[in-house]
């Protein structure tokens, strides 16, 4: 997934892209050194695993659903089991977060997604698991170091002043439109 995004900021298909801190595949890109990234969030890791799954994850080997080997979470994972002297397989390598979400629902193994990335079928694995305890992982913007547009480091900015906020629990309050505001309707053109 992660590698997709990145050949899309290459070819202009995208000019901000949020993946995981770090990623370890950055120098394949012919323009990593026009790549900027910028700190976004810490993101909370969890073990994950069918509603109704037939699994142990205590016993070994564990069956993983992972996402490829360039995904910045699968080191993570795989560092923390070897930590905790547990062995694994990996049962299924996943191209997107449906694949991944997909395949544990079906009870094909465990994962590690972000606190956010659960879907219906698939729950966190319970705390006496015998799994071990994973890091926090973090998330960043990436964008060009000159954009095309200038709008796109003011956006760049903005989202990161308000994840921050969200992340320390200050919200913004909500304004009041101003009576020319409420007053003016709205009217789009085409371009």
């Amino acid at each position: 997934m992660t590698p997709e995004l990145f050949k899309g900021l290459e070819k202009d298909r995208f000019d901000l892209i949020v993946a995981a801190s770090g990623y370890t595949a950055l120098s394949e890109y012919k323009m990593a050194s026009m790549i900027q990234e910028r700190h976004l969030q810490r993101e909370t890791l969890i073990w994950v695993q069918a509603e109704n799954s037939k699994i142990d994850p205590g016993k070994d080997p564990l069956p993983l659903v992972m996402f490829g080997p360039l995904c910045r979470f699968r080191p993570i994972c795989l560092d923390t089991l070897r930590k905790a002297g547990r062995t694994w397989e990996i049962v299924y390598d996943g191209g997107s977060l449906s694949a991944v979400q997909t395949a544990v629902e079906a009870d094909l193994g465990l994962s590690v997604l972000s606190l956010l990335s659960p879907a219906p079928g698939i729950q966190k694995a319970d705390k006496n698991s015998g799994l071990p305890a994973l890091p926090q992982a973090d998330l960043s913007l990436y964008s060009r170091r000159s954009p095309l547009q200038p709008m796109v480091q003011r956006l760049a900015s903005f989202l990161i002043e308000v994840v921050g906020r969200w992340e320390n629990g200050t919200r913004p309050r909500p304004r009041r439109p101003s009576k020319e505001l409420k007053e003016t309707p709205l009217i789009l053109t085409p371009a």
